[in-house]
């Protein structure tokens, strides 16, 4: 079932672990092959899922978000790993200094950005305009049978459309 402000937590505790672990000194503790590797795996997994647990019911538990909150945490969730992929993908340093070899610093770091932008975009951008258009089509169903409550009252009531008596 929606919840009251169903989400939202759901949205900052994805932020801050797919940003978080997207941070140099994560990146650095990360890159040494340590135990670090399967903390990050595990929190980034229990973030995105309980993210997704606010696009999707699995029966018993339903979408913890109505449609209209879906688009607007989709959206926020896509644009804030934007944001960030393009702060590192301008910078004109190395970003990352664990990864300082390899084929250039700032290559490798574009090499990040293009995942980051592509992974994002591939899994949050359907669900904004699903939610979107779910929403709307609700929205003209709303309205469909708002009017015909509305012309089955005039007609229990011997009028027509415009009021007429029939």
């Amino acid at each position: 079932t929606v919840t009251p402000g169903g989400g939202w937590a759901a949205l900052a505790a994805f932020l801050a672990v797919t940003i978080g672990w997207r941070l140099p000194p994560a990146v650095d503790t990360v890159a040494g092959g340590s135990a670090w590797v399967a903390v990050e795996a595990v929190t980034l997994v229990a973030g995105t899922a309980w993210l997704w647990t606010a696009f999707m019911g699995s029966p018993p538990v339903g979408a913890l978000a109505a449609p209209p909150r879906r688009m607007v945490l989709s959206a926020f969730a896509a644009w804030s790993v934007w944001i960030f992929a393009y702060a590192v993908g301008f910078s004109g340093h190395p970003f990352y200094p664990a990864y300082a070899g390899g084929v250039t610093p700032v290559g490798s770091q574009e090499w990040v950005v293009a995942i980051l932008w592509a992974t994002s975009a591939a899994a949050l951008v359907p669900v904004a305009f699903t939610s979107l258009v779910r929403w709307l089509s609700a929205e003209q169903s709303l309205a469909a049978a708002e009017e015909a409550t509305q012309l089955a009252r005039r007609a229990l009531a011997g009028s027509d459309r415009s009021g007429t008596p029939v």
